[in-house]
């Protein structure tokens, strides 16, 4: 994976000079870990339904990252400006849902629901289906 990853190919560089400590070894195994991993999920990702359709989403949260940063005070077209997170969800069948958010479930929870399908194309060597208007199912 050397050829995928600077940080591995730095580590292959030391390596050949002088023995990787017990850290750089674990980090080491980590990246490596996280390419089987992706590898794994781009040859069995599939896609979910058709676009406009609205599905259920039922997965684990794989990702939450706040892709805009709002500060007290900002404004835009006269409303508040609110933070902007990206969720990612894997299902059980092996989807990858991906959608937009102010207010995102947590890393590791288990969220169930529905949406409507907007796009669906591949990232990254990954089918992954893009959903807006997700509705947590509310469970009685």
């Amino acid at each position: 994976y050397a050829d995928r990853s600077e940080f591995l190919a730095d580590l292959l560089g030391k390596y050949r000079i002088r023995e990787l400590s017990e850290k750089q070894i674990e980090a080491v195994d980590r990246v490596v870990a996280r390419f089987v991993e992706h590898d794994k999920l781009a040859e069995t990702s599939q896609f979910l339904g058709n676009d406009g359709e609205r599905v259920p989403v039922a997965g684990v949260v794989k990702l939450v990252r706040c892709i805009h940063q709002a500060y007290p005070g900002d404004w835009i077209n006269g409303r508040p400006d609110q933070s902007r997170f990206l969720v990612k969800v894997e299902t059980a069948a092996g989807c990858v849902v991906v959608w937009f958010t102010a207010n995102p479930p947590k890393e590791g929870a288990t969220v169930n629901g529905k949406a409507t399908i907007k796009a669906r194309e591949a990232y990254k060597g990954i089918n992954q289906t893009t959903v807006k208007n997700f509705r947590e199912v509310k469970s009685k």
